[in-house]
């Protein structure tokens, strides 16, 4: 058994690589797949970049974002590369991350069990979906017996929907809008016939559409130059920052486009008419061999040693599961979006509360302060008047010792003597 993933998608041809998906995956599969007898092995790009650059020039290709587009219309490699190709993988059963086309093609041709893993495109409900492809007809048949239950979508669109419509703020009624939804500029599905297709793809079918546009960007996109361009050639266009399901649930969007997002998919269970303007090259059946089955939405069965061992094994989904595995809340983020603004909210006024208490308390500092100072003060003037006191007093005292100690005060002492007992 061997992990892979697009080795090709990496910095050598100026893409970031994400080699976290691929370890991610086989942190999921490795317990069940070796417990069904499969020793584990990897390779990626993280450690091998002088390999995955010796391959771009055995296929013939300068190592460029356009040469890792134009691959996934290559079929027969050039000799050296499919040697190449033929080493790293041997005889290996491949559980890979997004498998390239290309690379789907020569397993095919060499006759290596595969299993493709992606994230299912519908991530609004209780928890994500793994999507999942091989060209094994057994496999390909316990798979479509674990395929997720329909109605779990359907129950957890129309609470959503419930969610968004008891949330929403007043709306008058206006016109009919439709919602276009961008995505990031290298996104693998926006390879069609080898290129990147970019937003202004779609510009001809809006203006045809003869409805207001509401363009609603990609949050992890940083590049807006695609969405610009296409705001210029629509006039009548604008942008949004409204939640994507909140689009969804509002009736006077009355149809979504987009190049190949996920929300297409998702359109479906919130009722709303979806108009995919490419069809990627990952999913084309014309570049795919025929033994390549189709996606099967599948829950955590396929973790499970009794699915490998030939058990159709359906797990019940436990909400954010997969989510917090991945550590990925596409969908949660949006269903939470009014209580984390709610929080927020409540946030900003615990805040305010604070610098008002912190306020308070500073003036009660500067209060107490003053009255310190006002009683030191106090305290100085009542000592220095202490201090004069005593000294008029030590003056007093000494001026009556002098007076006791005279020649005159000796003299006078038989007459003070009579006096004294004449007033008795």
């Amino acid at each position: 058994m061997l992990f892979l993933d697009d080795f090709t998608r990496s910095e050598v041809n100026g893409l970031p690589y994400y080699m976290t998906n691929r370890r991610w995956l086989r942190g999921l599969f490795r317990g069940a797949l070796e417990e069904a007898g499969f020793g584990p092995g990897e390779w990626g790009a993280e450690t091998h970049a002088d390999d995955v650059a010796a391959f771009m020039t055995l296929l013939g290709l300068p190592p460029s974002v356009e040469s890792w587009a134009q691959l996934t219309l290559r079929d027969a490699l050039p000799p050296p590369a499919e040697a190449w190709l033929d080493g790293l993988i041997g005889d290996a059963f491949v559980v890979g991350f997004e498998l390239p086309p290309f690379l789907i093609r020569h397993l095919c041709r060499r006759g290596n069990g595969f299993l493709d893993v992606t994230i299912d495109p519908v991530r609004f409900a209780r928890d994500l979906f793994l999507a999942v492809r091989t060209n094994d007809p057994a496999l390909a048949a316990r798979l479509a017996d674990c395929e997720a239950d329909e109605n779990i979508l359907w129950a957890d669109a129309a609470l959503l929907r419930g969610q968004m419509a008891h949330e929403a703020p007043p709306r008058p009624a206006g016109e009919e809008v439709v919602v276009f939804f961008g995505q990031t500029n290298r996104d693998r599905s926006l390879i069609h016939n080898g290129r990147l297709a970019t937003p202004m793809a779609a510009a001809e079918r809006l203006a045809a559409l003869g409805r207001p546009v509401l363009i609603r960007r990609h949050p992890s996109e940083e590049t807006p130059d695609p969405i610009d361009a296409l705001l210029r050639a629509l006039p009548d266009a604008r942008t949004t920052e409204e939640n994507s399901y909140a689009l969804l649930s509002r009736e006077d969007v009355v149809d979504v486009m987009a190049l190949s997002s996920s929300l297409l998919t998702e359109a479906r269970y919130f009722r709303k008419p979806a108009t995919a303007v490419i069809v990627p090259d990952i999913n084309n059946p014309a570049l795919l061999p025929v033994a390549c089955s189709r996606w099967y939405r599948v829950g955590a069965g396929v973790l499970t040693p009794g699915f490998w061992h030939g058990e159709a094994v359906r797990v019940p989904p436990v909400p954010d599961q997969l989510r917090i595995s991945l550590n990925a809340f596409w969908g949660r983020e949006r269903k939470e979006a009014a209580a984390v603004a709610r929080m927020d909210a409540e946030l900003a006024s615990l805040r305010h509360e604070f610098a008002d208490l912190r306020r308070e308390s500073a003036d009660q500092q500067a209060a107490g302060s003053a009255e310190i100072e006002r009683i030191r003060a106090e305290a100085s003037e009542k000592a220095a008047e202490l201090a004069r006191m005593a000294g008029d007093l030590a003056a007093s005292r000494a001026e009556i010792a002098a007076l006791h100690a005279s020649t005159s005060w000796r003299v006078t002492a038989p007459l003070r003597a009579v006096r004294h007992l004449w007033t008795r």
